[in-house]
């Protein structure tokens, strides 16, 4: 999984972009090794004006399945990247458990046009 973090108008230390991948990485759990790529976009809205400025945009790229994209708007860099991440996690999860039920059904339907033509055909014996 290889994850990518911009930012823009905001101050990006070593140990934010870590808190980042951290954070990315414990939310997407289990769902990682689906994950071809991750990509945070950082930024202060509002400039020194202050109030919940920090947005964290965050685009996963699945292995088998449609990008995930995820908006979160708080007060810091923490809240904003920790909001995100978690929204995350859920939307990929969800959207993993979208493939495998189509998967699902999609095998079913070719059980159920398999069984039909061998019945059709006298039982294969």
């Amino acid at each position: 999984m290889r994850v990518t973090i911009r930012a823009n108008a905001v101050a990006l230390t070593a140990v934010g972009r870590e808190f980042a991948e951290q954070r990315l990485s414990s939310a997407l759990g289990r769902a990682a090794g689906h994950v071809r790529s991750v990509n945070v976009y950082v930024a202060d809205e509002n400039g020194p004006k202050g109030g919940d400025d920090t947005t964290c945009r965050v685009a996963v790229n699945l292995d088998n399945g449609p990008p995930v994209f995820v908006r979160h708007r708080a007060a810091g860099l923490r809240a904003a990247v920790g909001g995100a991440a978690e929204r995350v996690g859920q939307a990929v999860a969800r959207a993993l458990d979208r493939v495998d039920r189509g998967r699902r059904l999609r095998l079913l339907a070719a059980l159920k046009r398999l069984t039909a033509a061998v019945r059709r055909n006298g039982g294969g014996s």
